[in-house]
C-alpha cells in the first residue's frame, strides 16, 4: 500500500540540495532489445549537470512471448520499486502491448505524487518527452508530394496498438487528405519493427496490388531496408521504381545504399530533455504538459534526391570495431550456457554467473530470490497433473513482502554475510550513495509467477550490447530446471508412496510389505534383537458392513489401522494385507512388553467405539510369534504362526458370541 502521507516527505526532500536524489527508469522492451540510450543519456546528463541524483533501471521484455502469462512475469519487475521511495521516474511504455499492465503501474505511479515523465507516449497526468511525430511524419510525406510529385503511395506501419506508429499513421492520412490524394483499403499495412517483419509486410502488399507505387512510406529504417532488399530480388529497383523512407536514423539507414530518407530521433538528447524536466520540478517549476525533441529531416538516394558525401570508411571502421565487441560478449555469453548445466543449486547459479559475465557484471551484483524457492515441496497429497501446478504458490506478476538474498558482491568482495537472509526494501541492501550511479533490475519468473530478479550495479556503458535479457534468461532457464527436478523428484516420491501405501489407513499395502518386511526384519536379527511379528483380524466386519454399511466397515477398519500405529510406534512396520487383516512387527525387551501392546490395542479400540460413538463393537482378534536371534527360520515362518494363532483366537470370540 502507497500512502499519501508519504507526499509531505517526497516535496520536502526534493529541495534538499544535499539528498541524493533517486529517478526509476521503467522500460518495457521491445521484444528484447533493450532502448540503452535512456539509461545512458540519462547517466550522461546527470553528470554534465553534477547532480547528486541516481538511476534504478528496472526492465523487461515484456512485449517478446506469444504467451501472456510469461509476459505477465516479466511486467512483474514493475511492482519491485516503492515509488514513494524515488523522486523522480521516467516510464518507456511505448511498446507496452497491456494497457491493463500499464495502468497499474501508472496508476501507482501518480498516487506517490513523485514527478513522472513519459519517454515517447503520451499517458495522462505525465510530461511527454519525445518527438514531435506528427510534424515530421506530415514533413516527410509533403516532401515526397511537393518535391518529387508523389501521388500514389504505399504504407508500411507498426504494430496497431504502437502510439508512436499511429501518431505517425495520422500524420500521413490528414496530410493526404487535405491534398485529395487517395489512399486504398489495401494500401496500408501493419507489421512489427523488425526486418523480417518489414519482408512480410513488403510481400503482402505485392500480392494484393497488380501495380507499383511511387513510394512506400516505412514506420522506421528496419522495415525501409527490408523493402529495398525484396526489391531488388524482383528486380526492382530504388528510387528507379519507387521510393522508399524511413524513420528514426539508425545506423545501418546511413551504412545502406541507396542510404535511407528518415528523421534523425537522437534518444540521448531526448532523455536529456526529459532529466532537465525533472531537475526543474525539484527547483520548484511546474512540470509542462509536454516537450519535444528536434527531428532533423535527412533526405538521400531512397527517395531521388542527390547523393551526398559520406565517410565510407569511418562507417565500415565502426561496424567492424563494433563487431569485434559483440563477438566477445557473444563468447562470454555461450560460455555462461555451458556451465550452467554443471550448476546444482540456485546459489551456485548465481556464482558461475557472476564469475563468467566478467564484461556485463559491473561494479556489484545481486541475486534475490521468493524463499519459496528453496522451501520443500508439497503437494498436500495430491498428485499434480503436471509440474506447472507446483508453482501455484508463488506470487502472480509481483513479489513477496520478502525476498531471500542468494548472493552478493559489491567491487570484489563477496558479501556473504548478508546471503541468506531477508530484505524487504530494496534500499537496505542495494542504496547507491555517489552521484550518477545506477542499478539495472532483471526479472526472474516462470511464466507468470514472479521468483526473484537480478541486479547489477553500473552497466549503462554495456547496456547497448543488448546482453543482458540473454544471460538473465539462461539464469532463469538453469533455475527453472532446477526446480523441475525438485519437482520431479517428489512427484516420484509421491508416487512411491501411492505405490506402496494402502490408500483407506495410510498403512503400508502389501507391495509396500513385500519390499519393507524382510530387510527390516534381518536387520533387527543381525542386531541380535528380537522380534515380534503380529497378525491382527477385525472381528464381526462381515455384521458390521450388512447392518451398518461398507463406510462403517471402513471406518472400522481405518481405527484399527490408527490404533495399531498409535500403539506400536513409528519404529514398527505396519501393513494391511487386504479386507480386515494386519500385519505388523517390531523390536521388544520382554513378552510382557508384548502383551502389555496387545491389552492396549485391544482397550484403545474400546475407547474408540465411545469417543465416536460407534453402534458397533470395535474388537479384533490377535495372534503373535517370536523370532528370536538365535531362530533360524525365515519371516513367512513367523507370520504363518501369528496367523494360526491369531485364528484360534478368532474362534474362541466366535464361541462367546454365538
Amino acid at each position: 500500500m502507497y500512502v499519501k502521507s508519504c507526499l509531505p516527505f517526497c516535496l520536502n526532500r526534493w529541495y534538499n540540495k544535499n539528498y541524493m536524489k533517486k529517478i526509476a527508469l521503467l522500460m518495457d522492451s521491445w521484444h528484447r532489445y533493450m532502448v540503452a540510450a535512456w539509461a545512458i543519456g540519462t547517466v550522461q546528463e546527470l553528470k554534465k549537470r553534477k547532480i547528486d541524483a541516481c538511476l534504478y533501471i528496472f526492465c523487461c521484455a515484456g512485449n517478446w512471448s506469444l504467451d501472456e502469462e510469461y509476459n505477465e512475469g516479466e511486467h512483474g519487475i514493475f511492482s519491485l520499486p516503492n515509488f514513494n521511495e524515488f523522486d523522480g521516474v521516467l516510464v518507456d511504455f511505448s511498446n507496452m502491448l497491456s494497457d491493463n499492465e500499464e495502468q497499474i503501474v501508472t496508476e501507482r505511479i501518480r498516487y506517490s505524487g513523485i514527478p513522472a515523465i513519459s519517454l515517447q507516449k503520451q499517458i495522462e497526468g505525465f510530461t511527454y518527452v519525445g518527438p514531435d511525430n506528427y510534424s515530421a511524419m506530415r514533413q516527410m510525406t509533403a516532401h515526397l508530394h511537393e518535391v518529387h510529385h508523389i501521388n500514389k503511395f504505399w504504407l508500411m506501419m507498426g504494430p496497431e496498438e504502437n502510439f508512436e506508429s499511429n501518431v505517425r499513421e495520422k500524420a500521413i492520412r490528414d496530410y493526404m487528405n487535405e491534398k485529395g490524394i487517395s489512399l486504398g483499403k489495401n494500401d496500408a499495412i501493419h507489421v512489427d519493427f523488425d526486418y523480417q517483419a518489414g519482408v512480410r509486410g513488403y510481400r503482402e502488399l505485392r500480392s494484393t496490388h497488380s501495380d507499383l507505387p511511387e513510394a512506400i512510406i516505412c514506420v522506421n529504417d528496419n522495415q525501409a531496408i527490408a523493402v529495398c532488399e525484396e526489391a531488388e530480388k524482383d528486380g526492382l529497383k530504388v528510387p528507379g521504381d519507387f521510393a522508399v523512407t524511413g524513420f528514426d536514423n539508425f545506423d545501418k539507414a546511413g551504412f545502406y545504399s541507396p542510404r535511407i530518407t528518415t528523421m534523425s530521433n537522437v534518444r540521448e538528447k531526448l532523455v536529456a530533455k526529459a532529466v532537465d524536466a525533472l531537475i526543474d520540478v525539484w527547483n520548484g517549476y511546474p512540470a509542462p504538459k509536454k516537450i519535444y525533441n528536434t527531428v532533423d529531416f535527412l533526405t538521400y538516394e531512397s527517395c531521388g534526391c542527390h547523393p551526398r558525401h559520406a565517410d565510407i570508411r569511418a562507417n565500415l571502421k565502426k561496424m567492424v570495431l563494433e563487431n569485434i565487441n559483440q563477438d566477445k560478449y557473444s563468447a562470454e555469453l555461450l560460455e555462461l550456457e555451458s556451465v550452467m548445466s554443471m550448476c546444482h543449486s540456485v546459489t551456485e547459479v548465481a556464482e558461475e554467473a557472476d564469475k563468467h559475465l566478467e564484461l556485463l557484471r559491473g561494479d556489484a551484483f545481486y541475486m534475490m530470490v521468493d524463499p519459496k524457492l528453496f522451501a520443500e515441496l508439497s503437494l498436500n497429497g495430491v498428485l499434480p497433473n503436471s509440474r506447472e501446478k507446483l508453482t501455484a504458490s508463488f506470487c502472480r506478476g509481483c513479489y513477496p513482502l520478502q525476498m531471500e538474498i542468494v548472493y552478493a558482491r559489491e567491487g570484489d568482495k563477496r558479501l556473504k554475510e548478508y546471503e541468506g537472509q531477508m530484505i524487504s526494501d530494496i534500499f537496505l541492501l542495494l542504496n547507491l550513495d555517489r552521484p550518477a550511479e545506477d542499478f539495472l533490475f532483471l526479472p526472474l519468473h516462470f511464466k507468470e509467477s514472479s521468483i526473484g530478479y537480478i541486479a547489477f550495479k553500473n552497466v549503462t556503458g554495456c547496456l547497448d550490447k543488448q546482453m543482458y535479457f540473454p544471460a538473465a534468461i539462461t539464469i532463469q532457464r538453469r533455475i527453472k530446471e532446477l526446480y523441475n527436478e525438485k519437482a520431479s523428484r517428489e512427484v516420484n516420491r509421491r508416487l512411491l508412496y501411492l505405490y506402496k501405501t494402502d490408500s483407506l489407513t495410510g498403512v503400508l499395502n502389501r507391495v509396500g510389505y513385500n519390499e519393507e518386511s524382510v530387510s527390516y526384519f534381518e536387520i533387527h536379527r543381525r542386531r541380535g534383537q528380537q522380534v515380534y511379528v503380529m497378525f491382527c483380524d477385525l472381528d464381526r466386519l462381515k455384521y458390521i458392513n450388512d447392518n451398518y454399511g461398507h463406510k462403517a466397515g471402513d471406518r472400522a477398519i481405518r481405527d484399527l489401522a490408527k490404533t495399531l500405529c498409535q500403539v506400536l510406534g513409528k519404529d514398527s512396520v505396519i501393513a494391511r494385507m487386504g479386507g480386515d487383516e494386519f500385519v505388523a512387527m517390531g523390536s521388544f525387551a520382554s513378552e510382557e512388553d508384548m502383551r502389555d501392546m496387545i491389552d492396549a490395542i485391544k482397550t484403545r479400540l474400546k475407547a474408540l467405539q465411545k469417543e465416536e460413538r460407534l453402534p458397533f463393537g470395535l474388537e479384533v482378534s490377535i495372534g503373535t510369534s517370536i523370532a528370536r536371534p538365535s531362530d533360524g527360520h525365515d519371516l513367512e515362518y513367523y507370520v504363518k504362526e501369528a496367523d494360526k494363532r491369531m485364528y484360534i483366537e478368532k474362534l474362541q470370540h466366535h464361541k462367546l458370541t454365538s
